[in-house]
């Protein structure tokens, strides 16, 4: 098991939207490639935030899930929320950017250190 599955499977036993999507993942890849599958997440919650003005009502509580696993500090979450996701995130001159202004204090704080130019 790759670090950061089980991050995935917590995540994906609690969100609908999840839980498609990592059972799709599974299937294709016969296991969780945490950076895959963290990669199409992003793309999901873009797309999602670019037409939909009710974005945060289906994807801010996963946002929360993943700032509340890394404000808990567990190193195998933070690196994969750190290197998985946050600097998987659009760059400051693309569409969805915005969705930084989204992050929960800890998933900002660490955007701002590992990608201090956004």
């Amino acid at each position: 098991m790759y670090p950061g599955a089980k991050l995935l499977e917590d995540m994906a036993g609690q969100f609908p939207e999840v839980q498609e999507s990592y059972v799709c993942h599974v299937e294709n890849y016969d296991e969780v490639l945490p950076h895959l599958f963290l990669w199409d997440l992003i793309r999901a919650i873009v797309e999602s935030a670019l037409v939909d003005d009710d974005w945060l009502v289906v994807w801010g509580p996963v946002l929360d899930f993943l700032e509340a696993r890394a404000a808990q500090g567990d190193t195998e979450d933070i690196n994969v929320i750190d290197h998985s996701f946050l600097l998987s995130l659009p760059c400051p001159d693309s569409p969805g950017y915005s969705i930084i202004n989204h992050l929960g204090p800890s998933m900002a704080q660490r955007f701002s250190q590992i990608r201090p130019s956004g």
